[in-house]
């Protein structure tokens, strides 16, 4: 269903979606990533689902029904994401970081290719600091990259 604005309205929280009748958690499906990351991406992405999909197999997805090979590397080219953002994990698994990990992609894009070679090596640097316990360069990266990727990058 889209409400006013255009915009599909779906029922419950994603997080309620990952809890089965047993109350045991369960992996989300693939319409529940691709929820995710729409609700990062915002309005246009969505609009330009349907246009690709169509309104009835967009909803069909967000159910949980599985898109085919193709739909579903569209999907991820639309989202600008690697098509592995739509990978089940297991409980033991950082989801927030593999969203992380989509956004810095999507974020990187625009950058140029000397640009993205220096964030690649500050990203290699923040791992080195997480393994020797270096918190001064981390929360220093943070300050340098934090407000310049989020600056026009194409979210809404």
């Amino acid at each position: 269903m889209i409400d006013l604005r255009g915009a599909i309205v779906r029922g419950g929280s994603l997080t309620q979606k990952h809890v089965g009748p047993n109350g045991k958690f369960r992996l989300p499906t693939f319409g529940a990533s691709v929820q995710t990351i729409v609700s990062h991406r915002g309005l246009a992405a969505e609009r330009e689902l349907i246009e690709f999909l169509g309104l009835a197999r967009l909803m069909q997805i967000y159910d949980g029904v599985d898109p085919s090979f193709p739909e579903a590397v569209e999907i991820a080219r639309i989202l600008s994401v690697p098509i592995t953002s739509f990978v089940p994990i297991d409980p033991g698994s950082m989801r927030e970081l593999d969203i992380a990990y989509a956004e810095l992609l999507y974020a990187a894009a625009p950058l140029s290719p000397g640009q993205r070679a220096a964030l690649a090596a500050h990203v290699t640097d923040l791992a080195e600091d997480l393994r020797t316990g270096k918190p001064d360069r981390m929360a220093s990266a943070q300050e340098q990259y934090g407000n310049h990727l989020n600056e026009g990058a194409g979210h809404e």
